[in-house]
């Protein structure tokens, strides 16, 4: 993981209190997940990730309503992104923020990580980037450690 640009102290406290107001408040879209403010820890290269881990995480529009209906025939943006681009590549990771909350969501990728569960795929790129302080939460399942450990082995590792 990236050197963190997380000073802490009162600095941190001000930015989760107004990421914590945004959820109470149900500000739009991500914002209202808790995903704005500062970027305070991220993995420098995209994570190979199983998709079994994945597929329950929720998009942070709440596009996960919509991935049991998903039909790459009928989204012809995804059918262009693939073709120019690759499904599951390095240069084409999905992107997941962690909150300050220690909560994960798909930020970017939804239609992707619909296709790879659709077709089976066991695994996935993906850039994961923490919010406010999100990469200190731990027992959420996303702390950079447990995120490192499924690149790594492919199953979750368990840590106080």
């Amino acid at each position: 993981m990236s050197p963190q640009s997380n000073p802490g102290g009162e600095w941190l406290e001000r930015k989760q209190k107004h990421a914590e107001n945004n959820i109470v408040t149900k500000a739009g879209g991500a914002t209202g997940k808790g995903l704005s403010g500062a970027t305070t820890g991220y993995f420098t290269k995209p994570l190979k990730l199983p998709v079994k881990h994945l597929k329950h995480i929720p998009g942070a529009n709440d596009e996960q309503n919509h991935r049991d209906k998903f039909d790459s025939h009928k989204h012809t943006e995804h059918s262009k992104s693939v073709e120019k681009h690759g499904f599951n590549t390095k240069d084409n990771p999905i992107m997941i923020g962690v909150n300050h909350r220690g909560k994960p969501y798909v930020l970017e990728g939804n239609h992707r990580l619909a296709h790879a569960i659709k077709h089976r795929h066991s695994h996935i790129h993906a850039e994961v980037q923490y919010y406010n302080g999100g990469e200190d939460v731990k027992g959420q399942g996303f702390h950079p450690d447990q995120v490192k450990h499924l690149h790594d082995h492919g199953e979750p590792k368990r840590i106080s």
